[in-house]
Order: C-alpha cells, then sequence, then structure tokens
C-alpha cells in the first residue's frame, strides 16, 4: 500500500487523524499531511496515495474543487470526504464526483478506522483483479465513456 494523504486546514485535525493512524495497524506504510485543496493536489500528484482523507472548506482549492481534479488525474485514489458540514447540497457534489465516502467531524476513531479498513480490502481486491499496477485499471466510468461512443453508433 502506499498510503494515505490527510488533508484539513486545521493543524490539530491533521494531527489527531495522524495520531489514530498510528496507534492501529492499517496496512497503510505511508502517511502525508496537505493543510489545503492546492497542497493536495501536488502531493496526489507526487505520491499517489491510495487514500485521501479531506476537509470541504479549505483555502485556495475547495475539498471538492481539489477531488474534482484528483479524480480526474487519478481516478483510483479513493477519496473520504471528513467535514463538519452536513448539508446535503454538499453530499451530493461529492458523491457526483466519485468520492468513495462522507463523514462528519468529530468522527469516532473505530467508525474511520473501520472504513480504511474497508476500503484497504477494495483496494486489494481492485489490484488482484486487475494487477499490481494502478494504471492497469481502466475505471468503470473512464471505460463506460471509452464504450459509449461506440455502442451508440451501432
Amino acid at each position: 500500500m502506499a498510503g494515505i494523504l490527510i488533508v484539513d486546514d486545521t493543524p490539530v485535525i491533521r494531527s489527531t487523524l495522524l495520531n489514530i493512524l498510528g496507534k492501529q495497524e492499517t496496512g497503510f506504510t505511508q502517511t502525508w499531511e496537505a493543510a489545503n485543496g492546492e497542497e493536495a493536489v501536488q502531493l496526489a500528484r507526487t505520491h499517489k496515495p491510495d487514500i485521501i482523507i479531506m476537509d470541504i472548506k479549505m483555502p485556495i482549492l475547495t475539498g471538492l474543487q481539489a477531488a474534482s481534479i484528483i479524480r480526474q488525474e487519478h481516478p483510483d485514489i479513493k477519496i473520504v470526504m471528513l467535514t463538519a458540514y452536513n448539508e446535503f447540497t454538499y453530499v451530493q457534489k461529492a458523491l457526483k464526483l466519485g468520492v468513495r465516502d462522507y463523514l462528519l467531524k468529530p468522527v469516532r476513531p473505530n467508525k474511520l478506522l473501520e472504513l480504511l479498513t474497508e476500503i484497504r480490502h477494495e483496494i486489494e481486491e481492485e489490484r488482484r483483479i486487475y494487477g499490481q499496477s494502478k494504471s492497469s485499471k481502466i475505471p468503470c466510468k473512464k471505460h463506460c465513456r471509452l464504450s459509449k461512443p461506440m455502442l451508440s453508433k451501432t
């Protein structure tokens, strides 16, 4: 596993999440942190984490803006929004972007760890099916978009 990127503009939130991850065996070998969406995009490009845990309201680029860019460039990265905003429009936008899950702050550590374990198993299964290389996998949405024009011509 490549690792997890924690993205939040509040340092205490980032350190708390890192502390939770550090106390348990999660199966992820590396963690990175970013203070805003712009840093998240850059770190995703550099490190290609398996999972990104990201806040919504942040300076420079919001979590939703960053998620949009990251999903376009790295559709296999699993994004979990962790936010204090329980607004339906945010949830809707996140789901349209292909975000894997949407958690509300404060999140119970065991709930976060259970979700990360579930996602880790999904990633392992995808790699078993599609091979070890992240780039060898064609995500369904992209594959379906590529196939749609051919289907409509017949």
